[in-house]
């Protein structure tokens, strides 16, 4: 069975390689169309030469193929300090692979890390016309029927993601949190082309598709989500020319939020972690173990980070340079702590732990650049529709820089892939604004 298998993963990949040098754009706007839903096929494993891959790995080393291939064939430059920053990141997540402290979770993890960035050289040199470019983010839109559809399937059967009792759905994502980040980013560019469309039904329709977005993004139970969603809402609102209409909005999903007791209760649950870690300390000291299991339990989600920073701390102390390999902060901090230990839930940390203050700094200042072009941008566009997408990269940029406070979105491929592609239709629509494509 694994060898049919093996067979017919290779003549699609060949079959998907052969029609991507026929048309660029079709392939480019397929692969969109199709990432959000096949997060099933993780589940399916295929074993190559002695190595264990799945089928959603298989798809990104196959989008890193199509990419490298395309920069061999057209010799394509570059002159954007985003892409290369990012690029150097990546080249530095490369060379820690050789002194990781597990070369096999780096190996899989680097790629991670690599195929947005790959995506996004196809979308950055292909999609450059207007129409092509509403089309893309039509499709990105549409892209989460699916899985919010089936979102909806598992709340009322029931077959969700449950965990300590309560029922969280996860659609065709692994996690709650990864769905919640993959809606929070497609209700900010949904909000976005609202504002931007001239057609009453066209705008009714995508209002819906808006709505049930955020009803299943209220139905993950990701606090991170909400609140990365909620300020990225906020920093459109702030920059954006139509704040009275936008704060309706705004106003209207907030009261819906707080209307759901468990989600008012976990978005002000760190306020309240702040006050009772105040008064209730744990002796922290590099010999120490973690707290007794039924301190553990007793603690909330985020007085449970916040003592568990301490520990990450620590492992990054240790090697605060180099770190100790991409995708190996779980089996660093076990070696600290001799106990069973789990991903930062803080991707700045995580950082530090993996790469070390180099590769930090070169992934933290790569995002600093990108929010600088897109507010150069935005003070110098001439129009109302430009400065709208510079706006909308600008809000999922700082929506997705706080999702990093308190969880892992660094390596969730599916939200990289979307937000790769607004950030590099973005570029392109600053091009067009100049006459330069």
């Amino acid at each position: 069975m694994s060898t049919y298998l093996i067979i017919t993963v290779a003549i699609v990949c060949l079959l998907l390689y052969i029609v991507f040098f026929v048309n660029f754009v079709f392939t480019i706007l397929s692969l969109l169309a199709i990432r959000a839903t096949i997060g099933p096929l993780r589940n399916i494993s295929i074993s190559f030469l002695g190595l264990n891959l799945n089928l959603l790995g298989v798809f990104s080393l196959l989008v890193c193929i199509l990419s490298i291939s395309y920069l061999i064939v057209k010799k394509t430059k570059f002159k954007n300090s985003f892409f290369t920053l990012y690029i150097i990141f990546c080249f530095w997540c490369l060379i820690s692979i050789f002194y990781s402290i597990d070369k096999h979770i780096s190996i899989a993890d680097f790629f991670r890390i690599f195929s947005p960035i790959m995506f996004y050289i196809l979308i950055l040199n292909e999609i450059k016309e207007n129409r092509h470019i509403n089309l893309l983010i039509l499709i990105v839109i549409l892209s989460s029927l699916i899985p919010v559809f089936y979102g909806f399937y598992q709340f009322v059967t029931h077959t969700g993601f449950v965990r300590h009792g309560i029922m969280r759905i996860n659609s065709t994502f692994m996690f709650p949190n990864s769905f919640g980040f993959y809606l929070s980013l497609i209700s900010l560019i949904t909000l976005n082309q609202i504002s931007l469309e001239r057609q009453k039904q066209m705008k009714v329709f995508l209002f819906s598709i808006l709505a049930l977005n955020v009803i299943c993004l209220i139905l993950t139970g990701t606090r991170t989500a909400f609140i990365g969603f909620l300020i990225g809402l906020v920093t459109y609102i702030f920059l954006s020319p139509k704040k009275k209409y936008m704060l309706y909005i705004f106003l209207l999903i907030y009261l819906v939020l707080l209307t759901q007791p468990q989600i008012k209760e976990r978005i002000f649950q760190p306020i309240k972690s702040l006050s009772v870690l105040q008064k209730k300390t744990y002796p922290i000291t590099i010999k120490s173990n973690l707290p007794k299991k039924k301190e553990l339990w007793e603690m909330n989600t985020w007085e449970w980070r916040i003592y568990y920073w301490k520990y990450v701390w620590q492992t990054f102390t240790k090697k605060p340079i180099l770190g100790y390999g991409i995708g190996t902060s779980k089996l660093a901090i076990y070696q600290n702590i001799h106990r069973k230990a789990l991903i930062p839930h803080n991707d700045y940390l995580r950082l530090l732990v993996e790469v070390g203050i180099i590769g930090f700094s070169l992934y933290i200042i790569s995002f600093g650049f990108l929010i600088f072009d897109f507010i150069r941008f935005f003070v110098r566009a001439s129009e109302h529709k430009y400065r709208a997408y510079y706006t909308l990269v600008i809000a999922v940029t700082v929506c997705f820089l706080t999702i990093m406070v308190a969880d892992n979105i660094i390596l969730s491929n599916t939200f990289l892939w979307y937000f790769f592609s607004i950030v590099a239709v973005s570029y392109n629509i600053r091009k067009i604004e100049l006459g330069l494509v």
